[in-house]
């Protein structure tokens, strides 16, 4: 995205849905909406995935970008293979904001469009359903 403002990067919009208990920090706490622009997948080496179904909607101060971030999740019965886990985190894109190095689930969920999750059935191996979690939570 070198050379790229902010507001010309494309992604999808999603809508926020709160949980009752879910953080009141982060930005599902101030938003109603999260623009998703790709996917990161730790399991796969990293290896950062455009999304050209995606690419509808410019960014907005209402509607921040997020990657869906796939990572292992281990069995707590020691079961072989770890399952693969997808959830939204934050993309930090202005270098002058503090960076966030740890996030957890704060209880909100994003989504409601199987145009966000369909496209990722075949890397996690199962469906995700409509909604994700989102980590947007720092619980330091």
């Amino acid at each position: 995205m070198s050379g790229m403002h902010w507001s010309e990067v494309l992604g999808l919009r999603v809508d926020i849905y709160r949980s009752l208990h879910g953080t009141k920090t982060g930005i599902t706490a101030s938003h109603d909406q999260l623009t998703v622009v790709g996917i990161v997948d730790e399991t796969d080496g990293g290896r950062v995935l455009p999304m050209p179904l995606w690419r509808q909607s410019r960014l907005s101060t209402y509607a921040p970008a997020v990657v869906v971030h796939i990572e292992y999740r281990w069995r707590l019965d020691g079961r072989q293979p770890p399952l693969k886990y997808a959830y939204l985190t934050p993309l930090q894109l202005d270098p002058s904001e503090p960076a966030v190095y740890f996030t957890a689930h704060g209880g909100n969920y994003a989504g409601g469009t199987p145009m966000l999750t369909d496209p990722l059935e075949p890397l996690l191996g199962y469906p995700p359903g409509h909604l994700l979690p989102v980590h947007d939570h720092n619980p330091f």
